[in-house]
């Protein structure tokens, strides 16, 4: 073969590698779009991430994010946290992220708030204390309900599966929300085209102290009735109790340093807070506050969560002034 055939087979080879790179970039820049295609993030502060979308492409990242330990500083922060609040999305919408950061920046208390979103149990919570081996001084529990056994679908894949895929599919989830941000927040040079659109349910998540942001506040709502259900799940309270000494084995945290809540909402059960509360010692912390809305029978709207955010506050405030010693 002449030199010369030889330097054009060269560029050709050089050609087609240019072909195909800019062939997958393309395709892959579709693909991450895709993914996250009607999730508005325009509105993304700094310290935030793409926690939740209604997009199954999607849907969830949190929980492979702080499985995975994807967000940079996440789990330091959950090392440092005196107190962890636990629980599910009622909590964390329930929780008024401001007044939440006031209450414990003046209180000089680290905290991070570990619930999630599918109706989260104990189970994937207790796996994140074992796995980064988290030792806080007090925990805040929602509980209505929460030491159920059951796994939501994305702890389950986590947890029981724990496999090379799952982790490239929430890899490459951060790496779409990653570049969907570049884009659309604000200064993106996309930031006001039709791509960075969209109304479909965001959540967006505060990697330092792990509270929710929903992308559009829901001020409108129906009144909850003040006087919670009775519980329906007296066969399940045997199980319940065990697990509260499971966490608390793991956890380290004292019996009278775990603190139970209920989170108002339509099928709000007072039951399980007292019954537990009664059985292994842990601190019932259960105020009536009257006037409350939701705005989908579960979920309290953000007026409602800074009133009811304030009044646990107040509440819970002197156990855990009691139990981190300065």
């Amino acid at each position: 073969m002449s030199e010369e055939k030889s330097h054009s087979y060269s560029f050709y080879s050089l050609g087609l590698l240019a072909v195909l790179f800019l062939c997958t970039a393309v395709f892959h820049g579709i693909g991450v779009f895709r993914n996250t295609a009607g999730c508005n993030i325009r509105s993304i502060q700094a310290g935030e991430f793409l926690a939740y979308c209604e997009n199954e492409r999607y849907s969830d990242y949190e929980h492979g994010a702080f499985h995975y330990n994807l967000e940079p500083g996440s789990v330091d922060a959950m090392r440092r946290a005196d107190v962890l609040f636990l629980g599910n999305s009622r909590l964390q919408l329930g929780l008024d992220p401001v007044l939440l950061k006031e209450s414990m920046s003046a209180a000089k208390l680290n905290y991070f708030v570990l619930g999630f979103g599918y109706s989260a149990q104990y189970r994937f919570a207790l796996s994140l204390i074992m796995r980064y081996d988290l030792r806080p001084k007090v925990l805040v529990i929602n509980a209505d309900p929460f030491f159920d056994d059951v796994l939501s679908a994305p702890a389950r894949a986590l947890l029981e599966k724990d496999s090379i895929e799952e982790y490239v599919r929430y890899s490459y989830r951060k790496l779409a929300q990653q570049a969907k941000v570049q884009v659309c927040a604000k200064g993106g040079f996309l930031h006001e085209s039709r791509v960075c659109a969209g109304d479909r349910l965001v959540l967006l998540r505060n990697r330092l102290d792990g509270s929710w942001r929903m992308r559009a506040q829901i001020t409108d709502g129906e009144v909850i009735p003040s006087a919670g259900l009775e519980s329906d799940a007296e066969p399940l309270f045997s199980l319940y109790a065990d697990n509260v000494l499971r966490l608390r084995a793991v956890s380290g945290v004292e019996p009278s340093c775990m603190i139970l809540l209920n989170v108002p909402s339509y099928s709000t059960s007072l039951g399980i807070a007292k019954w537990l509360a009664q059985e292994t010692g842990l601190i019932p912390i259960l105020p009536i506050v009257t006037g409350l809305k939701s705005f989908d029978r579960s979920h309290l709207t953000s007026d409602s969560s800074s009133i009811w955010t304030t009044a646990i506050l107040s509440a819970i405030g002197p156990h855990m002034t009691r139990c981190v010693p300065k």
